[in-house]
């Protein structure tokens, strides 16, 4: 009798899991005793990874992505990036064997990314910049959706930047000097302004005037792997490479719980496929937006 009642009873509703509370800033003196990384550049490299700053593991460690959970050496492999599984103590070897680097964002190491300012993110875009113009890598590839989008919005304050200290014209109808608040100024790294009918501030001037409207750049939608930007450099005899590409992978960390291991391990074989495209100068960079190299 007493078995029935039970099996008559709903089932207890389910718990909600709790996520694991983030971190918050922690200032560079809580991990002041940690050693920073070393990066690993070399000119002319298939693709440069970069990470958002070391664990506190790979600190204590010397490594990159040393702690036992993190997928990055485990997706190297899996992908066909590398012949074999590499340990974090080969870190060093990646450009002579392998054409690959490996660098990060911001320097000073954490718990989680969660302590780091984003200040600091951008502090790090400039480095970036000259690292990329240094050595010329024909692909930096972003392990994280964060890390890329704090780069992208950074350049494109300092492109506003630069296009602030260049004297306006009344001619440069492509690029003006904003005198008010209230009034966006134009960049191609944002779409123009649009009023109710769907046409930009420009359109409805030049249509006005009787003329043509003016061509809009493309609004920027994120998805993973190839980013529509590239960085120009100047030709070299001593590089091979005229141009850099940017691709973003989900986090290897193991705390990215969206992708499990072996959806990491895809990105990162699709990554390969794509390193071997630019290498036969088969990826078309005609429409991709210059990213300045000068800060």
């Amino acid at each position: 009798m007493m078995t029935s009642c039970l099996a008559s009873l709903p089932p207890a509703p389910r718990r909600k899991s709790r996520k694991k509370p983030r971190r918050p800033y922690a200032p560079p003196k809580v991990y002041e005793h940690l050693h920073m990384l070393p990066d690993y550049l070399a000119m002319d490299m298939d693709v440069v990874f970069c990470g958002i700053n070391p664990g506190c593991t790979s600190a204590n460690t010397g490594h990159h992505y040393a702690h036992s959970t993190n997928h990055f050496w485990l997706c190297l492999h899996e992908s066909g990036l590398t012949e074999r599984l590499l340990s974090p103590s080969d870190d060093w070897t990646l450009p002579s064997r392998y054409n690959y680097g490996l660098t990060n964002l911001v320097d000073r190491p954490s718990a989680e990314q969660s302590e780091l300012s984003r200040h600091e993110m951008r502090q790090g875009t400039p480095t970036l910049l000259e690292k990329i113009a240094k050595y010329r890598p024909r692909i930096v590839c972003f392990l994280s959706k964060t890390i890329w989008e704090v780069f992208r919005q950074e350049t494109s304050c300092l492109h506003l930047k630069a296009l602030e200290d260049q004297p306006s014209t009344p001619k440069d109808k492509h690029y003006l000097r904003s005198t008010s608040p209230t009034k966006p100024v134009r960049s191609r790294f944002f779409p123009f302004p649009q009023d109710s009918t769907g046409n930009t501030e420009d359109d409805s001037a030049a249509q006005a005037a009787g003329s043509q409207p003016a061509a809009r750049p493309h609004s920027y939608k994120f998805v993973w792997g190839p980013q529509p930007f590239k960085v120009v450099h100047d030709v070299s005899d001593e590089s091979t490479v005229c141009e850099t590409l940017f691709y973003v992978v989900p986090s290897p960390s193991a705390r990215v719980v969206r992708y499990q291991w072996w959806h990491k391990v895809e990105f990162f074989a699709d990554l390969r496929a794509y390193i071997s495209k630019s290498k036969a100068d088969e990826v078309d960079t005609s429409t991709m937006t210059v990213i300045t190299g000068q800060t």
